[in-house]
């Protein structure tokens, strides 16, 4: 019995690291020293995405700075987030991330934590289609984590598969900060895409099937 839950641990260990390996997580630890991210940062994780920042009004949806800016410390346990420019409840921070045409957009999940080491209540996060006329996720005041008693940070599994370009977006609190962000690409050619959560479970089964054929 214990060997065959060795192989089984072993057998899934194996498919996991293979499945995470194509994910790219966007960070942003290189940037300490500078007060804005450059633009196009983090395109050159997957090769069939490309990424941009903007910081926008949240009334009209027009562009107020084409950028958003990035901190040290104090988001909980995240270092080197990203956050909305001003501190104006109007705006809100958006990164696109568009794929080839050849490709889809995978985006699994991100972090996020509150300033200065606090919880804080996140208006809004996001996820909208290419032209903004679809929403394919959405939560709205919704607690961050942040403060020394409970979780340092929170923790949003987005789940979200598109064969566009997507938009996350998150306000209007310029003291919420996003951090490790989880996404990859999938060629169109597959029609569907399970989630990852359904990855696991089949190749929890998978693995099951292959051990009890094991004389």
């Amino acid at each position: 019995m214990k060997t065959s839950l060795r192989q089984f641990l072993m057998c899934f260990a194996l498919w996991l690291s293979a499945s995470l390996a194509n994910a790219a997580v966007l960070n942003f630890d290189d940037l300490a020293f500078l007060s804005n991210v450059p633009a196009g940062y983090g395109s050159n994780l997957d090769p069939n995405i490309s990424v941009s920042y903007r910081v926008f009004n949240v009334a009209n949806n027009s562009t107020v700075y084409p950028y958003v800016s990035v901190w040290d410390t104090n988001y909980g346990d995240l270092t080197n987030v990203i956050y909305q420019v001003s501190g104006f409840s109007s705006y809100a921070a958006e990164v696109t991330f568009s794929p080839a045409s050849t490709h889809r957009v995978l985006l699994d999940q991100i972090d996020m934590a509150g300033w200065p080491n606090s919880d804080r209540l996140l208006s809004f996060l996001r996820v909208w289609n290419q032209d903004y006329s679809s929403l394919l996720y959405s939560q709205q005041n919704v607690t961050v984590q942040g403060d020394s008693v409970g979780p340092r940070h929170s923790t949003f599994a987005i789940n979200v598969s598109h064969p566009g370009p997507i938009h996350l977006q998150w306000g209007s609190d310029w003291n919420i900060g996003v951090d490790n962000i989880v996404f990859r690409s999938s060629p169109t050619s597959f029609n569907s895409v399970p989630e990852p959560t359904s990855l696991l479970v089949f190749a929890g089964l998978a693995c099951l099937s292959v051990l009890r054929r094991k004389p």
